[in-house]
């Protein structure tokens, strides 16, 4: 029996793999010129609140972010501690250099954002 075994092992024939044809071949970028195709470029921003809450006095953030959704994320961190909503969004627009904090439906505030570097 092990030799029936060893005689169809032996049998086995390897088949190449299937070559493509010039035009089906992708080029893959390197992973650099990809990382600096999509990475956008880091900034520093003063972000100066209009009112957050009930509040005016709340003083003003500077931050260094890689745009604007890294933006929001910072300016969310910062104002959630002043509001107390639970259902918070963030909103910034680079282009008109403002930015919304909405809590529910309903404005939880305003921002200014002003780039220093």
């Amino acid at each position: 029996m092990a030799e029936s075994i060893s005689m169809e092992l032996n049998r086995v024939t390897l088949t190449p793999p299937p070559v493509r044809e010039f035009a089906e071949q992708i080029e893959t970028p390197s992973i650099d010129a990809h990382l600096d195709e999509t990475r956008p470029a880091q900034a520093q921003y003063r972000v100066t609140y209009r009112r957050v809450g009930r509040r005016r006095d709340i003083p003003p953030l500077v931050v260094v972010a890689a745009g604007a959704d890294h933006l929001a994320e910072l300016v969310y961190d910062d104002a959630r501690k002043y509001l107390l909503s639970q259902d918070v969004d963030v909103v910034v627009d680079l282009e008109a250099m403002t930015g919304a904090i909405l809590c529910g439906v309903n404005s939880g505030g305003q921002f200014t954002i002003e780039a220093l570097a």
